[in-house]
């Protein structure tokens, strides 16, 4: 590979553009993985770019020479520990129950890359809401990641840029 070379490794985050530019010396392949599985594979001719793009989280990148792999990069689903202790808190949270059905499914939306968070949030709009406490650390959470749009969740407006 030439130019900006980017280290072998897991990250948390692709680059911010989600794309990477590829140029290998010799005749090769890149697998992309996603959440372990093959989804793509692309046979790379010797001093051709090409541009991979549509990178997440949950993506892992192997390139290949001959049957050597000489480089791979893998960017993590989530944070299993910080999940855990997301989910605590929102366990131990209290407060009255909301009705929030619609609501409820625009959030775990936001948090795809968090599949045991996804997965109470469902479960939440099954029972029929959420609590008070568990509104307020959503709306937490979702101005952490600077979500690009408002929405409403257990009174009052929780705008975010």
């Amino acid at each position: 590979m030439t130019g900006d070379e980017i280290l072998p490794g897991t990250f948390l985050d692709p680059p911010r553009e989600g794309r990477l530019q590829f140029t290998l010396e010799y005749d090769g392949k890149i697998q992309v993985f996603e959440r372990g599985e093959l989804r793509e594979q692309i046979i790379l001719p010797a001093k051709t770019p090409y541009q991979l793009g549509d990178l997440r989280r949950g993506t892992e990148i192997r390139v290949f020479i001959g049957l050597d792999l000489v480089w791979s990069i893998s960017y993590k689903k989530t944070q299993s520990l910080e999940e855990k202790e997301i989910l605590e808190k929102l366990r131990r949270a209290g407060g009255e129950l909301l009705s929030l059905s619609h609501e409820l499914a625009a959030v775990s939306r936001e948090f795809k890359d968090c599949p045991a968070l996804s997965r109470y949030l469902r479960q939440r709009k099954r029972e029929g809401g959420i609590r008070r406490g568990e509104a307020r650390i959503l709306r937490s959470l979702i101005a952490k990641k600077k979500v690009p749009h408002t929405w409403q969740l257990g009174g009052g407006e929780a705008p975010l840029d």
